[in-house]
């Protein structure tokens, strides 16, 4: 039975005291005269071989290597194979300066185990090493004649501070699915992760210096934009301020905030007959493989729908949960922002388009007395004169340029920060991935593509980070003017930080 000791006070790495060479020497003399006279003699001499004279040393892998120890616990994996003569004993110890300190120690003395994980917890209050420097060692033997040993070591750091976060920004009022900006500054910036959490969800921020040059000489200010979700609950959902260090060490402070609701509409929509057979039939097959794709599975039979019920199924299934797998792919391109300025004042709207549809409204769907599901108007729907182009709203780069399901034929553009827009039941497009796009150029042509039955329309959305949020604020000059423009102004009078240059120039 194997022997565990997780937590001596120190230790070595040296061999334990059955593995003397002496002892091992009798011992296996012994083994060898027995295999030598004993029926089978192969067997014996293969055994002798493979499992006690065997050099093959034992094989730690660690993929995923710790950066350092503070507040929190410290978690990490690894695993030891050994094909031969099996693991003998595996032996973690801490090392600063000339102190050793032994972690975690475990012996075999039972039947031979080829392979092991182990996961490895060093808490402060058990290991109080001292802030600075540390070495962890990870050694194992095998149970061969030579006790072949193993070792790998990796430097870490030991912090016990968390970093000091401060809101700079006064108030920071907003609507549901609205946008707001705050600036605050970190004592400790290298390594720092920080931003800010609006209920379950989390924003990162910025430095501030990469927004307006003239924070060049303050390091230690950032902002970030951050979006009021359309199901934030102030009974129960906070804003704050947060930064955690390359060790884990975390750290929150609140603002200022108020959050008002604008009561967005509702309106009940009947489906058509022929749109449910035609375009949302086809979605629903487009659906079963790119479902397929992403899953990993075959895809799903999707028949032509005879009954009520099944075009009502059909419409779900594209409706809530194409969409839902668009959502989650589509993370991918908002995870990635421009960490630069790319909009140029304030942002246009798409010049001679008419609203169909507001953001914000919950619309509940219906065919023939079935209920066919709801949903809630991420952007706008806009209609567009014959002839009309969709036009890019602001200065941008292209990150996503093709089909979306749903969405249609679709373009959206980062404007830097995690700030992009999004343009979709285009006809056609006339950008591709990678192309910088001006203020007021053409992007495409608006049609009826996707889930959608208006012709010479588009589905137009401004997202932060990825969430909806009301395009009505950043098509108002006077809104970006008020919480963006004058936010830095009023952080540089707060802070003492010396404009080189007027704001207006900049396109700020």
């Amino acid at each position: 039975m194997d022997k565990e000791r997780p937590f001596s006070s120190f230790g070595s790495a040296l061999p334990r005291s059955n593995r003397s060479p002496v002892r091992k020497f009798f011992t296996y003399i012994g083994a060898f005269i027995l295999f030598a006279v004993v029926p089978l003699a192969y067997v014996g001499w293969r055994e002798l071989w493979v499992n006690l004279l065997e050099k093959q040393r034992p094989k730690i892998t660690l993929e995923n290597p710790p950066v350092g120890l503070g507040l929190e616990p410290l978690k990490f994996s690894f695993e030891v194979d050994d094909a031969g003569s099996g693991i003998d004993e595996v032996i973690v110890r801490g090392m600063q300066g000339s102190e050793v300190r032994e972690i975690f120690r475990r012996s075999y003395d039972g039947p031979k185990v080829n392979h092991e994980k182990f996961t490895i917890e060093i808490s402060p209050e058990d290991h109080p090493f001292d802030e600075g420097d540390l070495t962890l060692t990870i050694v194992t033997f095998d149970r061969s004649f030579w006790s072949n040993p193993s070792q790998i070591s990796i430097d870490i750091v030991v912090d016990y501070a968390s970093p000091e976060i401060e809101v700079v920004t006064t108030q920071h009022n907003a609507v549901l699915g609205g946008s707001q900006m705050v600036f605050y500054k970190l004592k400790e910036t290298n390594e720092v992760f920080s931003g800010i959490t609006v209920g379950q969800y989390l924003f990162p921020g910025f430095p501030a210096k990469s927004l307006d040059e003239d924070y060049e000489s303050r390091p230690d200010v950032y902002f970030a934009f951050f979006p009021i979700p359309l199901d934030f609950d102030e009974s129960r959902d906070k804003v704050r301020l947060f930064a955690r260090d390359r060790v884990g060490n975390f750290t929150s402070a609140p603002i200022h905030y108020r959050v008002r609701d604008p009561n967005y509409k509702d309106r009940p929509i009947a489906l058509k007959t022929a749109f449910l057979e035609g375009t949302v039939h086809e979605l629903a097959k487009e659906f079963a493989e790119f479902d397929a794709r992403v899953n990993v599975k075959e895809p799903e039979e999707i028949p032509i729908p005879e009954t009520p019920e099944e075009m009502v199924r059909q419409f779900k299934l594209v409706n809530e949960d194409f969409r839902n797998l668009l959502e989650t792919s589509m993370k991918e391109i908002f995870g990635r922002p421009k960490i630069r300025r790319l909009w140029d004042g304030s942002f246009v709207r798409i010049r001679g388009a008419s609203q169909i549809a507001p953001f914000g409204e919950e619309r509940h769907y219906f065919y023939q007395g079935l209920d066919a599901g709801e949903d809630v108007n991420s952007g706008v729907d806009l209609s567009l004169g014959r002839g009309a182009k969709a036009t890019a709203v602001n200065n941008g780069i292209v990150v996503y340029s093709g089909s979306m399901g749903p969405f249609g034929k679709t373009v959206i553009l980062d404007h830097g920060f995690g700030l992009y827009s999004l343009y979709s039941f285009l006809s056609d497009i006339s950008v591709s991935e990678g192309d910088e796009v001006l203020k007021s150029e053409a992007i495409g042509m608006p049609g009826s593509t996707g889930l959608n039955d208006n012709v010479n329309s588009i589905h137009f959305e401004m997202r932060l980070h990825g969430m909806p949020v009301r395009p009505v604020e950043w098509w108002d000059g006077n809104w970006v003017r008020e919480h963006i423009t004058e936010r830095i102004e009023e952080t540089k009078k707060i802070l003492g930080v010396r404009t080189h240059l007027p704001l207006q120039k900049r396109g700020l």
